[in-house]
């Protein structure tokens, strides 16, 4: 037996005083107490004076953004493009602090040579520029895989976790991305990618009321910037 849902503060103790259309609005099974003026504003001040909680470390803001976020849409149905759409930025930023591509715009061979150890599913070095293109570029750009290079690509959660078998990619999405995470956090420092510092991670505040991300342009502009 499920318990009744309570109102907000606020809200009407009965349908007879003035509120009821907020309870009713919410979903409420049953009506709170009177919030006076003076307490809620009480309430108010108190929350917009909180103590700011800073998140001081790269892996907070990992944790925060990247890890909580992706962990929820992996149990979730009709997610996959959503998941590898934050698992392959995630792993492309990984993977150029570890092949020394840092912000150049032309990925090495080195960048392949370390997404091969990380998927050895991919023997070939062909097949894994293939999926690059495929999987990376396509959903980056236009939130589909691209096939414009002839081969065929799928989303498959019963399927191998990555596979490519008569020209067609096969991924399971969610275990792509937990592989991806595992190694991010096996080797942290590599993901931090400090050598790339026009895209170091942006700085964030929480104060209870509203949040702000930014992220500072350098004095000097870099001309090389990755486009794709």
């Amino acid at each position: 037996m499920t318990k009744p849902k309570r109102a907000p503060n606020g809200a009407a103790r009965s349908i007879h005083h003035k509120g009821a259309s907020r309870c009713l609005d919410e979903g409420c099974d049953k009506f709170a107490p009177f919030c006076f003026s003076g307490s809620c504003v009480a309430q108010r001040k108190e929350k917009m004076n909180a103590t700011p909680i800073v998140l001081q470390t790269t892996e907070d803001k990992y944790k925060l953004w990247i890890k909580s976020p992706l962990e929820r849409l992996l149990n979730e149905e009709h997610t996959d493009f959503v998941i590898m759409l934050i698992a392959l930025p995630m792993l492309e930023r990984y993977l150029r602090e570890k092949s020394g591509a840092k912000e150049r715009l032309k990925l090495p061979p080195l960048f392949y040579v370390e997404f091969g150890n990380l998927f050895p599913e991919l023997k070939q070095d062909k097949d894994r520029r293939t999926f690059w293109e495929v999987f990376r570029h396509g959903l980056a750009h236009q939130f589909m895989m691209n096939t414009e290079s002839g081969t065929s690509a799928r989303l498959d959660r019963k399927g191998p976790l990555v596979s490519y078998d008569s020209n067609v990619f096969t991924v399971n999405a969610p275990e792509f991305a937990r592989r991806a995470m595992a190694q991010i956090e096996s080797d942290f420092h590599t993901f931090e990618a400090s050598s790339s510092r026009h895209h170091l991670f942006a700085n964030v505040v929480f104060n209870g009321v509203s949040a702000i991300t930014e992220s500072v342009a350098r004095a000097t502009r870099q001309t090389n910037m990755p486009h794709i």
